[in-house]
Protein backbone atom coordinates (compact mmCIF):
# COMPACT_ATOMS: atom_id res chain seq x y z
CA UNK A 1 0.00 0.00 0.00
CA UNK A 2 2.73 2.55 0.90
CA UNK A 3 4.51 1.72 -2.41
CA UNK A 4 1.11 2.93 -4.78
CA UNK A 5 1.27 5.76 -2.48
CA UNK A 6 4.61 6.71 -3.47
CA UNK A 7 4.04 5.55 -7.02
CA UNK A 8 1.13 7.98 -6.83
CA UNK A 9 2.88 10.97 -5.74
CA UNK A 10 5.72 10.51 -7.83
CA UNK A 11 3.46 10.43 -10.99
CA UNK A 12 1.46 13.62 -9.93
CA UNK A 13 4.57 15.24 -9.16
CA UNK A 14 6.07 14.26 -12.66
CA UNK A 15 2.89 15.35 -14.46
CA UNK A 16 2.66 18.81 -12.52
CA UNK A 17 6.69 19.13 -13.58
CA UNK A 18 5.37 18.61 -17.35
CA UNK A 19 3.36 21.93 -17.20
CA UNK A 20 5.23 23.80 -15.29
CA UNK A 21 7.15 25.42 -18.16
CA UNK A 22 3.88 25.77 -20.08
CA UNK A 23 2.36 29.28 -19.79
CA UNK A 24 -1.36 30.39 -21.87
CA UNK A 25 -1.15 34.22 -23.98
CA UNK A 26 -3.80 35.95 -26.13
CA UNK A 27 -2.06 37.01 -29.38
CA UNK A 28 -2.51 40.59 -30.47
CA UNK A 29 -0.47 40.74 -33.75
CA UNK A 30 1.52 38.96 -36.44
CA UNK A 31 4.83 40.31 -37.45
CA UNK A 32 5.40 37.43 -39.91
CA UNK A 33 6.09 33.31 -40.18
CA UNK A 34 8.39 33.16 -36.59
CA UNK A 35 7.20 36.50 -34.81
CA UNK A 36 4.07 36.91 -33.04
CA UNK A 37 2.95 39.83 -30.13
CA UNK A 38 0.55 39.06 -26.91
CA UNK A 39 -2.10 41.04 -25.50
CA UNK A 40 0.34 41.56 -22.41
CA UNK A 41 2.82 43.62 -24.95
CA UNK A 42 5.30 40.90 -25.06
CA UNK A 43 6.99 39.79 -28.49
CA UNK A 44 7.64 36.28 -29.05
CA UNK A 45 10.06 34.51 -31.36
CA UNK A 46 9.79 31.12 -32.25
CA UNK A 47 12.24 29.24 -31.54
CA UNK A 48 14.33 26.73 -33.75
CA UNK A 49 13.01 28.48 -37.26
CA UNK A 50 13.55 30.92 -39.15
CA UNK A 51 10.96 32.18 -41.37
CA UNK A 52 10.59 34.54 -44.89
CA UNK A 53 11.14 37.95 -43.92
CA UNK A 54 8.24 40.52 -44.64
CA UNK A 55 9.96 44.26 -46.07
CA UNK A 56 7.24 46.55 -44.76
CA UNK A 57 8.86 49.56 -45.76
CA UNK A 58 9.95 48.84 -49.77
CA UNK A 59 7.70 46.11 -50.29
CA UNK A 60 10.75 43.63 -51.83
CA UNK A 61 9.21 40.71 -49.59
CA UNK A 62 11.54 37.30 -49.37
CA UNK A 63 9.96 34.12 -51.40
CA UNK A 64 7.33 32.30 -49.03
CA UNK A 65 7.05 35.13 -47.07
CA UNK A 66 3.31 36.59 -47.15
CA UNK A 67 2.22 32.79 -47.12
CA UNK A 68 4.23 32.10 -43.90
CA UNK A 69 2.76 34.78 -42.20
CA UNK A 70 -1.13 34.14 -43.19
CA UNK A 71 -0.09 30.58 -41.81
CA UNK A 72 0.95 31.85 -38.37
CA UNK A 73 -1.97 34.28 -38.53
CA UNK A 74 -4.43 31.71 -39.45
CA UNK A 75 -3.39 29.34 -36.31
CA UNK A 76 -2.64 31.64 -33.72
CA UNK A 77 -4.04 35.59 -34.65
CA UNK A 78 -6.45 36.21 -31.78
CA UNK A 79 -6.71 33.05 -29.93
CA UNK A 80 -5.92 31.77 -27.10
CA UNK A 81 -2.33 30.09 -27.23
CA UNK A 82 0.22 28.36 -25.00
CA UNK A 83 4.14 28.69 -24.70
CA UNK A 84 6.30 26.33 -23.67
CA UNK A 85 10.12 27.69 -23.16
CA UNK A 86 13.37 26.14 -23.30
CA UNK A 87 16.52 26.72 -21.96
CA UNK A 88 17.09 30.32 -22.58
CA UNK A 89 13.56 32.03 -22.12
CA UNK A 90 14.53 35.74 -23.67
CA UNK A 91 16.76 37.08 -26.56
CA UNK A 92 19.34 39.49 -26.74
CA UNK A 93 16.07 41.81 -28.21
CA UNK A 94 14.28 40.99 -25.28
CA UNK A 95 11.66 38.89 -26.86
CA UNK A 96 9.97 35.52 -25.30
CA UNK A 97 11.52 32.27 -27.08
CA UNK A 98 8.88 29.61 -27.19
CA UNK A 99 7.49 27.08 -28.83
CA UNK A 100 3.92 27.90 -29.92
CA UNK A 101 0.95 25.43 -29.09
CA UNK A 102 -2.20 25.86 -31.15
CA UNK A 103 -5.56 25.19 -28.98
CA UNK A 104 -6.12 21.96 -30.50
CA UNK A 105 -2.25 20.75 -29.31
CA UNK A 106 -0.11 21.13 -32.57
CA UNK A 107 2.99 23.21 -32.88
CA UNK A 108 3.06 26.32 -34.83
CA UNK A 109 6.49 26.26 -35.21
CA UNK A 110 6.61 22.69 -36.41
CA UNK A 111 3.28 22.93 -38.71
CA UNK A 112 5.84 25.94 -40.33
CA UNK A 113 8.46 23.59 -40.59
CA UNK A 114 6.17 20.85 -41.94
CA UNK A 115 4.62 22.92 -44.37
CA UNK A 116 7.94 24.37 -45.63
CA UNK A 117 7.14 27.61 -45.00
CA UNK A 118 10.26 28.35 -42.66
CA UNK A 119 13.25 26.40 -41.92
CA UNK A 120 15.32 25.18 -38.95
CA UNK A 121 17.28 27.49 -37.28
CA UNK A 122 19.18 25.75 -34.51
CA UNK A 123 19.96 27.93 -31.44
CA UNK A 124 22.38 25.97 -28.73
CA UNK A 125 21.01 25.38 -25.79
CA UNK A 126 17.65 26.03 -27.06
CA UNK A 127 17.31 22.10 -28.92
CA UNK A 128 14.14 20.39 -27.14
CA UNK A 129 12.58 19.57 -30.22
CA UNK A 130 15.38 19.69 -32.50
CA UNK A 131 14.84 15.87 -34.06
CA UNK A 132 10.76 16.61 -34.43
CA UNK A 133 12.16 19.52 -36.65
CA UNK A 134 14.22 17.85 -38.52
CA UNK A 135 11.94 15.67 -39.27
CA UNK A 136 9.29 17.99 -40.41
CA UNK A 137 11.85 19.94 -42.56
CA UNK A 138 12.92 16.83 -44.39
CA UNK A 139 9.15 16.14 -44.97
CA UNK A 140 8.29 19.06 -46.55
CA UNK A 141 11.72 19.27 -48.97
CA UNK A 142 10.96 15.96 -49.90
CA UNK A 143 7.72 17.02 -50.84
CA UNK A 144 8.71 20.14 -52.03
CA UNK A 145 6.68 22.00 -49.98
CA UNK A 146 6.58 26.05 -49.81
CA UNK A 147 10.30 27.40 -49.74
CA UNK A 148 11.41 23.77 -51.14
CA UNK A 149 8.78 23.86 -54.66
CA UNK A 150 11.93 25.65 -55.81
CA UNK A 151 15.70 24.35 -55.67
CA UNK A 152 17.70 26.55 -53.03
CA UNK A 153 20.42 27.98 -55.25
CA UNK A 154 24.23 26.84 -54.88
CA UNK A 155 26.46 29.49 -55.21
CA UNK A 156 29.80 27.85 -54.21
CA UNK A 157 30.89 24.33 -54.87
CA UNK A 158 30.55 23.53 -51.70
CA UNK A 159 29.76 24.90 -47.97
CA UNK A 160 31.11 24.13 -44.73
CA UNK A 161 29.11 23.63 -41.54
CA UNK A 162 30.07 24.41 -37.78
CA UNK A 163 28.08 21.52 -35.31
CA UNK A 164 28.50 23.20 -33.22
CA UNK A 165 26.40 26.33 -34.27
CA UNK A 166 24.05 24.66 -36.78
CA UNK A 167 25.12 27.32 -39.40
CA UNK A 168 26.81 26.54 -42.89
CA UNK A 169 29.29 28.90 -44.49
CA UNK A 170 30.50 29.92 -47.77
CA UNK A 171 33.97 29.28 -48.46
CA UNK A 172 35.86 31.93 -46.62
CA UNK A 173 33.90 33.71 -45.05
CA UNK A 174 35.91 34.35 -41.57
CA UNK A 175 33.38 32.33 -39.33
CA UNK A 176 33.97 29.50 -41.69
CA UNK A 177 37.70 29.94 -41.07
CA UNK A 178 37.21 30.35 -37.46
CA UNK A 179 35.21 26.47 -37.50
CA UNK A 180 37.39 24.25 -35.08
CA UNK A 181 38.29 20.98 -36.44
CA UNK A 182 36.30 18.61 -34.40
CA UNK A 183 32.98 20.11 -35.33
CA UNK A 184 33.49 21.23 -39.04
CA UNK A 185 31.69 19.09 -41.38
CA UNK A 186 31.10 19.87 -45.29
CA UNK A 187 28.16 20.25 -47.56
CA UNK A 188 28.06 19.55 -51.25
CA UNK A 189 24.99 21.33 -51.74
CA UNK A 190 22.76 23.93 -49.89
CA UNK A 191 19.99 20.95 -49.94
CA UNK A 192 22.45 18.86 -47.83
CA UNK A 193 22.89 21.48 -45.24
CA UNK A 194 19.10 22.12 -44.93
CA UNK A 195 18.40 17.92 -44.85
CA UNK A 196 20.77 18.15 -41.83
CA UNK A 197 18.91 20.43 -40.04
CA UNK A 198 21.66 23.49 -40.45
CA UNK A 199 20.75 27.35 -41.68
CA UNK A 200 22.85 29.74 -43.70
CA UNK A 201 25.25 32.10 -42.02
CA UNK A 202 23.65 35.34 -42.21
CA UNK A 203 27.16 37.32 -42.77
CA UNK A 204 28.27 35.84 -46.21
CA UNK A 205 24.92 33.82 -47.33
CA UNK A 206 21.75 35.77 -48.01
CA UNK A 207 18.07 34.15 -48.37
CA UNK A 208 17.22 36.10 -51.30
CA UNK A 209 20.51 35.18 -53.06
CA UNK A 210 19.66 31.23 -51.87
CA UNK A 211 15.88 31.43 -52.78
CA UNK A 212 15.30 34.47 -55.21
CA UNK A 213 11.56 36.08 -54.85
CA UNK A 214 9.86 35.62 -57.91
Amino acid sequence: MRNKKIIILLLSAFICLAFVNIHHYTVKYIYDGDTILLFNGDKVRYIGIDAPEIDYKNGINEYMALQSRNMNANLVYNRDIYLEFDIEKRDRYGRLLAYAFHQNGDMVNNALLKHGLAWIMAIPPNLKHFSVFLESQRHAISEKLGLWQKHAVNTEISYTGNRQSYRFHRPGCPFEKAISPQNHIRFKTVRDAFWNGFSPCRECLSKKELFPPH
